[in-house]
């Protein structure tokens, strides 16, 4: 039976070898490579934010204080605003 495990994965990695082209003539037109540029930047904001808002959290539930009210959005809106 180990025999059969480890040779399944190995015939799934020779065929796929096989198939994939060898050189891909691709063309990645300039406005793809910005857009995917973007998306690199605001993904990475967006996970440097969430990190930061959660180790705030974190880091005042251990040292047992309030969160800074500055750093949370209000319950509720602004008159005029709702």
């Amino acid at each position: 039976m180990k025999m059969r495990n480890g040779f399944e994965p190995s015939v799934l990695a020779l065929a796929i070898l096989l198939v994939t082209p060898v050189d891909a003539w691709a063309y990645v037109d300039p406005g793809t490579g910005s857009y995917l540029f973007q998306v690199l930047i605001a993904g990475g904001l967006a996970a440097t934010y969430t990190f930061r808002r959660y180790w705030d959290a974190l880091k005042s539930a251990v040292q047992g204080k309030p969160r800074d009210p500055s750093k949370t959005a209000p319950r509720h809106p602004p008159n005029g605003m709702a």
